[in-house]
């Protein structure tokens, strides 16, 4: 009995079989598109964890400057740092600069609390007063005879819980 020639090593003879393509799991897509999926929203949970403090800030900074635009303050004699939400309100109620009403103005156009505003308003004896809320501070100095108010956006304010 004789074997048969090796079908590799006889030339012309038949063409060797290649192996069966190899199939990827049905399941192995879907689950590379969920991993992606949960890489991308947790790459956006992180970014917006990140941003959000300083969005909240500037938000909270552009609110200063637009109520000051809103009492048209800008020729009472105050004055506005529109990149860090200051306005400067000097000689209230003097005839050079703002009036109580513009202090009023300012302070609603922010949601003061009228109790803080109360206490900028009414002297009790001392030089100063100092209110904070929200995301803001006001500030009323007495001196030389004028009165002096300034409201701050209030950077380390609880709300930021930095």
């Amino acid at each position: 009995m004789t074997l048969p020639a090796d079908p590799y090593a006889t030339p012309g003879g038949p063409a060797p079989a290649e192996p069966p393509a190899r199939r990827r799991p049905r399941w192995l897509v879907p689950l590379v598109v969920a991993l992606a999926l949960v890489l991308v929203g947790a790459v956006v949970l992180v970014a917006y964890l990140a941003l959000r403090p300083g969005l909240e800030r500037r938000a909270n900074i552009d609110a200063v400057a637009t109520a000051f635009d809103e009492c048209d303050l800008g020729g009472s004699g105050a004055t506005v740092d529109r990149e860090n939400g200051f306005v400067d309100l000097r000689r209230v109620g003097s005839p050079y600069g703002p009036s109580r009403t513009d202090v009023e103005c300012l302070t609603a156009a922010l949601a003061m609390p009228p109790e803080h505003l109360a206490a900028l308003q009414e002297p009790t004896g001392t030089d100063s007063e100092e209110v904070r809320w929200d995301a803001y501070m006001a500030q009323r100095l007495e001196g030389d005879g004028e009165t002096y108010v300034f409201l701050y956006h209030d950077w380390s304010a609880p709300i930021y819980g930095d």
